[in-house]
Order: structure tokens, then sequence, then C-alpha cells
């Protein structure tokens, strides 16, 4: 339990209190509850961090992990490990997966400090990896096992059942063309899944805002800009599509902390 971590400073909150499962302490750290977050049906949650400059990876294989442009930003992690802890479900992208084959993809292990805490209220989650090219490592994790779940085209699943610690059974081929929204209605009704958290990394949240399906993105903004030249391809918070003013996604703020040096925002779609 953290007990030395001043909460987070709150400049604007028009979320609902109903269906906040944080603990005391976690709501002291949270500087209220966190309130209800969407359902399956209504669509997703997404939760990125991203540089002044909308940076929240270094290239298309390089995803930043966080840690980066975070700095010492420790309430980003126990945030992060807040939603993790609210929802059913992870869903994170291939890449993002290679990137960290011995990632800690639950609340708990997420921020050690709150393991406790976040072990209390976290449920079952379940990690989704969209792979359609079903280029995945092997599993380090053997508890990770029971509940990982790779999205992916009959190619995909032919390749990756190859992988040693995958199995046909942790596979889900969906047909073409590709859906998220049917991916989320097999989810709840298969699975028994009632709210997904979406973390990345740019294509993945393109992917689905393409179908309109983010409700609510929780965004860390750090104040460092990293900026593009030439010779390098940062990714943006949105990779894969684009708008015009005219019919882009306006969202509204609904909550806006600070730990004195990043900015917590949680806008709604």
């Amino acid at each position: 339990m953290s007990t030395f971590h001043p909460p987070l400073t709150t400049l604007l909150d028009i979320t609902s209190a109903h269906g906040s499962r944080l603990s005391p302490e976690l709501e002291r750290l949270y500087s209220g509850p966190l309130g209800d977050l969407p359902t399956i049906e209504e669509g997703v949650s997404a939760n990125l961090i991203s540089t002044l400059d909308g940076i929240v990876a270094l290239s298309d294989t390089e995803p930043t992990g966080g840690g980066e442009l975070r700095k010492d930003g420790w309430h980003d992690t126990a945030v992060a490990g807040m939603l993790r802890a609210s929802c059913d479900a992870l869903m994170i992208g291939g890449t993002t997966f290679r990137s960290f084959p011995k990632g800690k993809w639950t609340a708990s292990s997420f921020c050690p400090e709150l393991h406790d805490e976040l072990a209390d209220i976290a449920k079952p989650s379940l990690l989704v990896v969209i792979t359609k090219s079903g280029h995945l490592p092997p599993i380090e994790c053997e508890e990770l096992v029971p509940r990982i779940l790779a999205v992916t085209t009959p190619e995909g699943a032919s390749r990756l059942t190859s992988v040693p610690t995958w199995s046909e059974e942790m596979c889900v081929v969906m047909p073409s063309p590709f859906s998220f929204r049917n991916l989320l209605s097999h989810l709840a009704t298969t699975r028994g899944i009632r709210n997904v958290l979406a973390e990345g990394g740019p294509t993945l949240v393109g992917a689905l805002l393409r179908e309109d399906l983010i409700r609510d993105m929780f965004l860390t903004l750090s104040p460092m800009i990293i900026g593009r030249d030439i010779s390098t391809s940062p990714r943006a918070l949105v990779h894969g599509i684009s708008y015009s003013p005219v019919n882009a996604p306006y969202g509204t703020y609904t909550s806006i902390r600070t730990d004195g040096n990043l900015l917590f925002l949680r806008v709604h779609y």
C-alpha cells in the first residue's frame, strides 16, 4: 500500500461517481472515484501517454511503454493500474506484445507499490492481443497462459500455433473483413467480458476510432517534446486514419487532474 504519495490535484471532474470500484486509498490517490467506464456494448476505454507534441511511440516498431515519456511520473503507473483493475479485458496490438514479451500485463504487477490495493479490486482480466500476421513470441509468463487470447487471421493462427506455449484454444480467428465491433460482441458472448481497456499502440487506436468504438480516452500528457525530422518516424496518438475538421471526433473533457507535472485527461466521445 502507498501512504506517502500525495493525491492528484483535480482541476475538472464531471464524471459519474457510480460504478467506481476503487478502495479508499486508491480514491485518495486519484482524488476521487474513477466513475463509470463504458460497457462493451457502448465501446471501449483507451489509455495512453503522449508527449506535448502528440508522440506516443518512437516508431512503428518501437513503442515507448510510457516510462520514457513519464520520467518519474509515478501517478501514471498508478492510474494505469486502477484502469486495468477496473476492466475485464486489456487489449493491445501485436507490436506492443512483441516489444514487451515479459510485460507486466496485470494491474498489480504494473504498479508493484500498489500491489495489494489493486489485487483486492482487480477482475480476472483477459489479455487480448490483435495480430493479423500471427508473428508473436512464446509466452514467457506461465501465469498468463490461461488468460491470453490472440485475435488473428487463418494464416496468423496457423503460424502462431506452431510457436511454443501457444495453442488453438488461445486463438480467435475473425472473418474477413475484420470488425472490432464483431470482436467485442464475441468477447461479451463467449467470455462474459463487460468492459475493455485498450492500451495501443497508435494503429489499434486508429482502428477502434474507425469503427467509432472509443468512448473514453484516458490520456496522460507529458511536457516532453520529441519532434520529427526526415530520419525519424515517431507515431502520434492515432495512426492509419485521418479526418477533416468537419467530421473529426470531438470529445468532451470530463476529468482533468495533475500531479504537478503530468496532466491526466479523460475525454468522452
